[in-house]
This record gives structure tokens, C-alpha cells and sequence, in this order.
């Protein structure tokens, strides 16, 4: 492994120890304040499925130092640096209400939720918040506010659903940082207007997902994107990330979705129309498709609708092992197959997620345990060792999605796969949004719980996987690498693990720090991509130059001059 390359953006804690600290008043902060949705009480992980996945990695990796929430009380934070005529401008623009400089409110804005982002919480260290956080309610204050930052060296960040995990949403922490203002879309929230004939949809930014599908599913259509942050994360943030759905091989990828866009920068309002198709140069729109705050501010855009699914089928499969799921999922892309669900997990994502299955009800019948267990008594051989599970559905037109049924079912047959029923899926899609809760409760009982992603050609998706699980676990020293492959289309796959492990007490951030480093550079070295769905943020930044090449920085640098 390469010597650690430490990023100068995301170092330790720094304070300014000279500066008198402004003191936070705990009583403002929401529960939860700490990890995964704040201000939610969610039901899930209960005590017990906590316990029992503890138990687990106990026995797998040894046990962990727990790392608890802290007491906040006494807690205070550098104060805002924000130079006084903006101050006063954006005062007399959004009054007292939508412009705020409380430590609470900047506390709240200060970090995203990658696994740093969480530890640094429990260690109560904020580093430079955002100088203020601002809620504008129009474009055109948007387009103010960048203006007015722009004239005075002022950082902007646009903020949607916070669900960063790659820090998105973090203010520079470096010694030359400028005055940030955080800028929070949360009142750009609207459906303008669903055109039903062309099937597009004018959406503000700053909408979450679910009010986003409520809104076209009262007229009949989904947008379908459903990325596993679909609670939280924001229209606006999954543009400016390319993001992918769980979905998107049915309905596309946010970049396949989008028709048209809205970008407030300083230079002033950049729209990019809906079309059907044109020919004017290079299309400006995938200038905005990625460019995660940096060229200005998404405030709207056009999206591709689809009527909703008349009907659904799930089934989930067993098959010998990797190698020959992926190979069935590329006979199934490359029939001309779009499955609306289609995950394949290796061999120790399978067992990690047996362990969730517990209660008489999950496990009843249909029940996915069960069926597993049924499975592995009759399998007696290599079909049982090293069984990998793929998880698939189809929606759409009745008669359509019975023929691609019955297609998908042919190609399992071919790779020896064994139908495990509908129960599996149904139990996948009952949890996919819970997932990200279990990080928490993990974390306080002492172990490192990261994700990381890559995309790849089918051609190179083999060796990707197999350097990128070894290099995590060389790095993890004891732990778990879980992998599974999703978002395929005729080209390639994205690869997504989950690494685990024994927290190092005092080095959490250090030891997180390794095993991206360790990750990142096996995807690219066995030709992955820097990141499938993620985005760049600060962690990917030191790696982009590889990614894109140093033609690929400049042009970037000049666009943004």
C-alpha cells in the first residue's frame, strides 16, 4: 500500500483557540442531533437487533471500544466571521427568520454523515462552521445571495438533506478558508407543474424525495429514484451528485432524468431549457449534472416522469457464487432485461444479513429466513458454501413485466440459479431506508461501519471486485468486507461495499482515513471509477487528477474562472 496521502481539507480538529467561542444552547438542538436523521425517532434498529448484531461481530472481528454520544452541555463554537455588510445585506433581505449566525443552527449545518463526519460528532469537534445559515424562498434571492457573496469572498454551500457522505457539505477547514454561508433549500419544496403530455415535470431543488413522489403519484407518476438517503436527500443534491437510484436501471440514472435545469451563480441564471432533442454544441446541462455546488446554486429542474407500475414481481435467487451472478446479471442487461430491482450480494453480505432474521413473523412463511434455510438444507454442496443472493424485481405493464419474468427466470436456470420466492425482496424493500440508522447504535458499541463505491465495465468488474475486497480487509486488519453488485446496465455494474471493524481507540478517524485511502486506490488502479453515486466532495478530491486527468482539472478550474 502507498504511503497515506492526507487531505489537507478534512485534517483533525482545528480551533481558534484565540477567538472567545460562542456558547451553543443545547435545548435548540433536535434529538438525534449526532447521527442519521435528526429530530426522527425511528423504530428501527430495536434493542434487540442491535444486541444480536453485536453479538455478531464479537465473534466475527472481537469485540469494540464503545464510542458514546456526548454530553453537549458547555459545548461552544469559533465565532462567525461574516463580514458585517453582509450581514446587514442579508438581514434586510431575508429578516430575522431566514438568516441565522446561533451556534445551533451552524452546528446543525457544520458536517455531513460519512463515517468521519460521525465520529467528529461524538468527539464534539465542528471545526469552522458555516458563518451563517441562511432559507431563501425564491431564485431570486438565490441569485442575491450568491451575488452578494461573490462581491465580498464569501463561500457559498448549498445545502439540501445533509445526507453527504463524502464531505459534501463541510466548509473548508484549511488555514486560508474564506467566511461560508450555508445556504438551505428547504423552502424551495414545490411541484410547479406536471405536464402530462409530455411527461415532464417542473420541480423546485430543494424537495425531499418522499413529498417529491407523493406529488406525481396523486397525478399518477413516479419519478422513480430511490436512493437508499430517498427520505432525506433532496432533488437538488442528487443533481448535483449524478446520483442513482435503486431503481435506475428501470427508470434511469438522475442524469438520464433530468431535461432541464436552473443554476444561480454569480455570473447570473443559467436555464437550460426542456427539449426533445438538439443540436447547439456542447450540452450546458451536464455542466450542472455533478458539479456539487460549485459552479452556483441548482434551484430547479425538468424531470422525466413515467406513469406508475400497473403491476410488480419480485423474486429472489440463489446462485454458486459471484462469478456466476454477475455473469447472470450481464446475460440479463445484455438480453435488453431493465429489472426495476436488481442486487446481487456475495457470499458475506448474505451471511451478515441472515443475522437480521429473527422474529417468528419476518421468518414465517415467505419469510426469507426461512426460505433460506429451507435452501441450504437441500443445497449440500458448493451451492450452500459460497451462495451468493440476488434480488430481483420487474414493474411496469402487466404483460410486460410477465414476459421479463419469465425471461430473467430462463437465464437463472442457465447459471444454476435456485428461486428462493418473493419473500426475500419483499423483506429488502421493507428495510432498504432503515439501514443507515444501524450505523449509530454500531459506532456507540465500538466499531467502524464505512461504505464505499465504484463503477466498472463487465470486462473489469472481476478484478475490481477481488483487489478492492482484498485491499479493505488488508487494511481493516480484523474486520468484514461485504460486497454487492448494483445499478447494471449492458455496460457495467457498481460495486458497493461495506467494511467493519473494531474501533482503534483514538485513532478513529486515522483508521478511517487508511482504509478510504486503501479502497480508493484499489478501484483505480484495477480500473474502477473514483466514485458510482457518491459524488466527489472533499474525501475523493486528492484523488480527481487520476480520475480525470490533469487536462480534465483544468478545464474544470476555467469553467469555474
Amino acid at each position: 500500500m502507498k504511503a497515506l496521502k492526507k487531505n489537507p481539507n478534512r485534517p483533525g480538529p482545528l480551533l481558534d483557540r484565540a477567538a472567545p467561542a460562542e456558547p451553543i444552547d443545547t435545548s435548540a438542538l433536535p434529538s438525534r442531533w449526532w447521527g442519521w436523521a435528526p429530530g426522527s425517532q425511528p423504530s428501527w434498529p430495536d434493542a434487540d437487533t442491535v444486541a444480536r448484531f453485536v453479538t455478531y461481530l464479537e465473534k466475527r472481528v472481537g469485540a469494540g471500544q464503545k464510542l458514546p454520544v456526548p454530553d453537549p452541555a458547555g459545548l461552544a463554537l469559533v465565532p462567525s466571521r461574516l463580514p458585517s455588510t453582509v450581514v446587514s445585506a442579508l438581514r434586510y433581505l431575508l429578516g430575522p427568520d431566514r438568516f441565522s449566525q446561533a451556534p445551533h443552527e451552524r452546528l446543525l449545518h457544520s458536517l455531513g454523515q460519512s463515517f468521519s463526519d460521525l465520529v467528529r460528532r461524538r468527539r464534539l469537534d465542528f471545526g469552522y462552521p458555516p458563518d451563517a445559515v441562511v432559507y431563501p424562498r425564491t431564485a431570486e434571492e438565490i441569485q442575491f445571495i450568491v451575488q452578494v457573496a461573490a462581491a465580498h469572498g464569501v463561500a457559498v454551500i448549498p445545502y439540501g438533506g445533509g445526507t453527504s457522505v463524502v464531505g459534501g457539505v463541510e466548509p473548508d477547514r484549511s488555514a486560508t478558508r474564506s467566511p461560508t454561508i450555508t445556504l438551505n433549500l428547504r423552502h424551495l419544496n414545490c411541484v410547479i407543474r406536471i405536464d402530462e403530455q409530455s411527461r415532464l415535470a417542473r420541480v423546485q431543488a430543494g424537495i425531499r424525495g418522499p413529498d417529491l413522489e407523493q406529488a406525481l403519484a396523486a397525478a399518477g407518476f413516479t419519478l422513480g429514484h430511490f436512493p437508499q438517503s430517498f427520505e432525506f436527500s433532496t432533488l437538488g443534491g442528487w443533481i448535483a451528485t449524478r446520483s442513482w437510484g435503486q431503481a435506475s436501471t428501470r427508470y434511469g440514472s438522475i442524469a438520464q432524468l433530468v431535461c432541464g435545469v436552473k443554476l444561480a451563480g454569480p455570473q447570473g441564471l443559467l436555464e437550460c431549457r426542456p427539449h426533445a432533442g438538439r443540436s447547439v454544441g456542447p450540452e450546458l446541462q451536464e455542466l450542472v449534472l455533478g458539479s456539487e455546488g460549485a459552479l452556483g446554486v441548482i434551484v430547479e429542474a425538468t424531470l422525466r416522469i413515467s406513469r406508475r407500475p400497473e403491476a410488480a414481481e419480485h423474486e429472489a435467487y440463489l446462485l454458486p457464487d459471484f462469478e456466476k451472478g454477475r455473469r447472470a446479471v450481464r446475460a440479463m442487461m445484455q438480453t435488453g432485461l431493465t429489472p426495476a430491482l436488481c442486487r446481487l450480494s456475495d457470499t458475506a453480505e448474505l451471511r451478515a444479513s441472515r443475522v437480521m432474521d429473527t422474529t417468528e413473523e419476518e421468518a414465517g412463511t415467505g419469510g426469507w429466513l426461512a426460505g433460506l434455510s429451507r435452501w441450504w438444507l437441500r443445497a449440500q454442496g458448493s451451492l450452500g458454501r459460497d451462495s451468493v443472493l440476488l434480488l430481483l424485481g420487474f414493474e411496469g405493464n402487466a404483460r410486460r413485466v410477465e414476459f421479463d419474468m419469465r425471461q430473467a427466470r430462463a437465464i437463472m436456470r442457465r447459471f444454476n440459479g435456485a428461486s428462493l420466492g418473493a419473500g426475500p425482496v419483499r423483506r429488502w424493500l421493507k428495510n432498504r431506508f432503515r439501514l443507515p440508522y444501524l450505523r449509530d447504535p454500531l459506532l456507540e458499541a465500538g466499531y467502524l461501519i464505512e461504505t464505499f463505491e465504484t463503477g466498472a465495465t463487465w470486462d473489469r468488474l472481476p478484478q475490481v471486485y477481488e483487489r478492492g475486497r482484498a485491499e479493505i480487509q488488508q487494511a481493516l486488519g480484523r474486520g468484514l468486507v461485504l460486497c454487492h453488485l448494483s445499478h447494471p446496465t449492458t455496460e457495467g455494474a457498481c460495486l458497493y461495499y461495506t467494511a467493519m471493524a473494531p474501533l482503534e481507540a483514538g485513532q478513529e478517524i486515522e483508521q478511517w482515513r487508511r482504509v478510504k485511502q486503501a479502497a480508493t486506490e484499489a478501484f483505480l488502479e484495477a480500473g474502477g471509477s473514483l466514485s458510482h453515486h457518491h459524488g466527489v466532495g472533499l474525501d475523493h478530491r486528492p484523488w480527481l487528477k487520476a480520475e480525470i486527468g490533469p487536462a480534465g482539472i483544468d478545464l474544470l478550474r476555467a469553467i469555474k474562472r
